[in-house]
């Protein structure tokens, strides 16, 4: 997903709209300038290609935004496509945005209450949300307003247009909040696991293990673990062994017997390999290098 800050130094008003439906879809955009097109797909998916190289697929009943950054190609993939669409002229100016950056604009709009002259926040593309549904019916009425022969038509669409950048906004910084909650959710899941595998370090230690304790399944904890840490849940495990008996090996000349029981390992040789494996080293070779300290 890509996100746009759209600065409006003008209100804008609306330069374009139409319904469209046809067989063999096929347009080509060029990069433009102060100009935003917001477009409801009714039927057909279209198969988009700009002006880097970057391809994607902008589905059926879903919200397509073009701010007109890059140049755009766009076919229909279906035998009939309908769509319905509006484009806003104004002195904007437009900026791709990271998630962090959309989090930093809503905390000073929340503090100051302004983020910088008028600011929408659109995503290049909504589908599935509840949100698409009320922007296709203010796009179908900016589309009637605008054929109106009326005082009031270009004011009614200019509304209708600013509440749906008001919708996508919204729905831009919903989504960017809730994958920072999960995100929040998976850094806590991972510290529960690494807690109990600390408390647990004279036990033998399996997946199943922390992640019943964690509370979610397998598969999820050993996703987000080696996501987070770099390393999976086994290998964590035992290098957090092998770190705990180098710290028995140092602070005294404890048996091995009883530095593999502390550890949860009943195989000395098993024990000897792994230590060989974490440390580069022999058991042997390390208590010599302690004891020369």
């Amino acid at each position: 997903m890509t996100y746009y800050k759209i600065v409006f130094e003008e209100t804008p008003h609306v330069s374009m709209a139409h319904s469209h439906k046809t067989q063999n879809f096929y347009f080509t955009y060029e990069q433009k300038i102060n100009r935003c097109e917001i477009m409801y797909i009714e039927q057909g998916d279209i198969a988009l290609q700009n002006d880097t190289g970057e391809e994607r697929i902008a589905p059926a009943l879903s919200i397509l935004c073009w701010p007109y950054l890059h140049g755009q190609v766009g076919m229909g993939t279906g035998s009939l496509h309908k769509h319905y669409t509006f484009c806003i002229a104004s002195r904007m100016s437009i900026f791709v945005v990271s998630p962090a950056e959309i989090m930093d604009i809503g905390r000073n709009l929340m503090q100051t209450g302004t983020a910088g002259g008028f600011t929408a926040i659109i995503p290049d593309s909504v589908a599935g949300h509840k949100c698409v549904g009320e922007i296709a019916r203010l796009i179908r009425l900016i589309i009637s307003r605008r054929a109106l022969v009326k005082p009031n038509a270009d004011l009614t669409c200019t509304a209708a247009a600013m509440e749906v950048f008001a919708l996508l906004t919204d729905y831009s910084f919903e989504q960017v909040s809730s994958n920072a909650t999960a995100r929040y959710s998976d850094l806590r899941y991972c510290e529960r696991a690494i807690a109990y595998i600390n408390t647990h370090l004279s036990e033998k230690i399996s997946a199943s293990d922390i992640a019943g304790a964690v509370g979610i399944s397998v598969g999820y904890l050993s996703r987000i673990f080696k996501d987070k840490t770099g390393k999976s849940m086994v290998a964590y495990v035992n290098q957090s062994k092998i770190n705990y008996a180098r710290t028995m090996i140092g602070e005294n000349y404890m048996p091995l017997s009883d530095i593999a029981q502390k550890i949860g390992i009943s195989d000395k040789k098993y024990l000897y390999r792994l230590f060989k494996q974490q440390t580069g080293m022999t058991i042997g070779a390390y208590m010599n290098l302690k004891r020369d300290d």
